[in-house]
């Protein structure tokens, strides 16, 4: 199985630490990195080693990586794997839906995410418990904020610990950390946002 990798930067630390595993399992792999320019990759030796696996894309020189052709270009029945930039992820995630992927095969990791937002209101059902979560305030914040604990790790959308349940409303959901089934009914605090008033299980 070909598996195509998208890097923009320093997400390409994130490929890194496999690369001699894939070299011992013979695991076939493909790398699209883009890079300022040449002159300035980190970790130029581990990158060389990768040989022919990889393609480097210079902003320097105009050269750009093409997300949408990749993705249509890829093996049949390959995962893709992206770590960067959010407006990279952000593309990632549309050319795979132009593509006719399914979530499961695209797996990604932002450097940060945009947590701001319209202000909204929760109740905490187990207690009928009011809070308002301001414009420049996350959900988990605010919980935590009234006193009670919630679990999290990232705090960046992609492991999903700082999950909550949602019995009521909607959500303008964020990151990576929650599967489209999951999204119907639970939220991730650390990123997403309600609209209007929300109802969580908590």
């Amino acid at each position: 199985m070909l598996t195509p990798r998208l890097s923009g930067g320093i997400g390409i630390t994130a490929f890194l630490a496999h690369v001699d595993v894939y070299s011992q399992i013979n695991f076939n792999y493909t790398l699209h990195y883009a890079v300022r320019s040449t002159e300035d990759i980190p970790f130029k030796p581990l990158i060389e080693k990768m040989g022919s696996n990889v393609t480097i894309y210079d902003k320097s020189k105009d050269e750009r990586m093409n997300i949408l052709q990749i993705l249509k270009d890829r093996t049949w029945n390959s995962f893709v794997y992206a770590c960067g930039p959010q407006r990279m992820i952000d593309d990632v995630v549309r050319c795979s839906k132009e593509c006719g992927m399914s979530q499961d095969e695209v797996h990604y990791e932002a450097f940060q995410i945009a947590t701001s937002g319209d202000p909204f209101m929760v109740e905490i059902k187990k207690s009928g418990k009011m809070l308002m979560v301001e414009e420049e305030k996350t959900l988990l914040q605010t919980i935590r904020e009234s006193g009670l604990e919630v679990d999290s790790s990232c705090e960046a959308g992609n492991c999903g610990t700082c999950r909550v349940e949602v019995c009521e409303g909607k959500v303008d959901h964020r990151g990576s950390g929650l599967g489209e089934e999951d999204k119907a009914t639970a939220m991730l605090s650390c990123v997403s946002r309600g609209i209007g008033r929300i109802v969580i299980d908590f």
